[in-house]
């Protein structure tokens, strides 16, 4: 068994009383009133419970990326001409990449944070960037959208492009045709 990390006070480490915040999280290892420590079932079957929980959003992406895929690759050998199978290869790059961002910066992450405790591995130094890492994700989100579609890219970089040149004057003549 390996050995446990010493349970610190949130309130020593943060100076946050946790009758004040919000949190999940599962205590799996107990110690009996003997000073033995034992594997708490109902920790355990909360903990799985959160599993199905995180599961069902995981699969739905998984089920959907891949019916997404299926249909985008059906469109590309069907492309009528070059910007439909361009559109659709910026599409289905766009598609692979949302799919995967869910995985690194939520499934993956959360997953380490709720099991490392069960098999007695201390990850508390990592815990703040597990937690970057979830709290970031709504903003990565939309990059692929930005990134792989020309024309959302396109319009991105030249709005900061305007901005960042200012207006610029151009000066005009005017010639009129009828005057002598």
């Amino acid at each position: 068994m390996a050995k446990m990390p010493k349970i610190s006070n949130v309130k020593e480490m943060y100076d946050i009383d946790a009758d004040k915040m919000t949190y999940t999280g599962c205590l799996y290892w107990r110690i009996d009133r003997f000073g033995n420590r034992y594997l708490s079932k109902k920790d355990l079957i909360g903990a799985l419970n959160l599993t199905v929980i995180m599961n069902i959003p995981f699969f739905t992406i998984v089920y959907f990326g891949t019916k997404s895929y299926r249909k985008i690759q059906e469109l590309i050998s069907q492309g009528e001409n070059d910007y439909s199978k361009k559109l659709q290869m910026q599409l289905y790059k766009a598609l692979v990449a949302q799919t995967l961002i869910p995985m690194v910066f939520l499934f993956i992450p959360v997953g380490f944070l709720f099991y490392c405790p069960l098999i007695g591995i201390d990850i508390s130094c990592s815990s703040l960037l597990i937690t970057f890492f979830y709290s970031f994700y709504p903003a990565v989100d939309p990059l692929p959208n930005l990134l792989f579609i020309d024309e959302y890219r396109n319009a991105f970089f030249n709005f900061f492009r305007r901005a960042i040149n200012g207006n610029q004057v151009t000066s005009v003549v005017s010639y009129d045709l009828n005057m002598a």
